[in-house]
């Protein structure tokens, strides 16, 4: 017997990127170096994406005689920049500020408009994007982050508002004439698995970092509460996580209040999180962190990797 299922929704998305991207060279299944740069190499693209940063490095040599490219690590949180492409946009501030973490994780919206800007663009992408979802079954997709008033006005034009919600940052927010459309602010309290920023301990002693001090985030949490908009908060390590509980527990004057990714919450953290009726905004394809990244994290912490059966079996999360 056949049964008919909805057509799904997909919460934590980023469709104007990936309609943007989706031409750009990949080079995540280049497993040496030599494979990668013969791909940068005939690129027509200035954005390559794809790149492992625990397979090989680029060299400062290396990067000297590529064409114009940034090379996107696979986590899209951190970045390399050809000197050619240095030279051609020595002015942007993405340029000036791609090497620091912390500015990376506090201006990710910015990122996107600057890639937008740089990267040829029709319409039909998006349409196209979207009509690649509904073969996967997939009807709506959130878009997280955001970059320009622009993209408002095209999800308008294509007539895929009911297809999508928007979120952005504070900053960007700030400067948008249709902030009716907007129905979340997020913020980055740590960073990604792939780029070791991820609030968390690692094999090899690093530690990724918050994104915010406590007064730093409390204050934007305050803002986001008088704006009466919803929030997400992008933490995957366990001290993000902590972080973000702990000052939620003290601002709960927000209609709607998530927490992305959400992959190394605790189980003390679960509960004060039900509690305070935050969502865990999680993706199970992010379980298998678990095997991409056990280079990096202990057998215990791939194991805590997305807790589903916790969250639902002991602490009461339905999904």
């Amino acid at each position: 017997m056949k049964h008919k299922i909805p057509l799904l929704k997909d919460h934590h998305s980023h469709p104007f990127m990936f309609s943007i991207l989706n031409s750009c060279p990949n080079i995540s299944l280049a497993r040496t170096k030599e494979e990668a740069i013969a791909i940068i190499n005939f690129a027509e693209t200035n954005i390559i994406l794809g790149w492992n940063s625990d397979w090989y490095h680029f060299t400062t040599s290396e990067l000297r005689v590529m064409p114009p490219v940034i090379i996107c690590n696979r986590s899209f949180h951190s970045f390399l920049v050809s000197s050619s492409f240095k030279e051609i946009f020595s002015e942007a501030e993405f340029v000036q500020h791609f090497n620091d973490a912390n500015w990376v994780e506090k201006n990710l919206s910015k990122i996107m408009h600057f890639f937008a800007s740089i990267q040829t663009f029709q319409p039909q992408q998006i349409e196209d994007y979207f009509a690649f979802l509904l073969r996967q079954g997939v009807y709506y997709a959130e878009e997280m982050l955001l970059a320009f008033a622009e993209e408002i006005d095209l999800f308008i034009k294509l007539g895929f508002l009911e297809r999508t919600q928007f979120w952005t940052s504070i900053e960007i927010f700030n400067t948008l004439s249709k902030q009716e459309y907007i129905h979340g602010i997020k913020i980055f309290a740590d960073g990604s698995l792939g780029s070791k920023t991820a609030a968390m301990n690692y094999l090899d002693v690093q530690r990724g970092k918050l994104v915010h001090s406590d007064i730093a985030l409390e204050i934007l949490i305050e803002q986001v509460a008088s704006l009466n908009k919803a929030l997400a908060i992008h933490a995957i390590g366990r001290q993000a996580i902590t972080q973000v509980i702990n000052l939620i527990s003290k601002n709960q004057h927000i209609p709607e209040i998530r927490i992305e990714h959400c992959q190394f919450i605790s189980r003390r953290d679960a509960f004060r999180a039900k509690e305070l009726g935050i969502i865990l905004s999680m993706q199970p394809n992010f379980s298998f962190d678990s095997i991409r990244y056990k280079d990096r994290l202990s057998e215990q912490t791939c194991q805590d990797n997305n807790s589903f059966r916790m969250l639902i079996d002991e602490v009461g999360f339905i999904p």
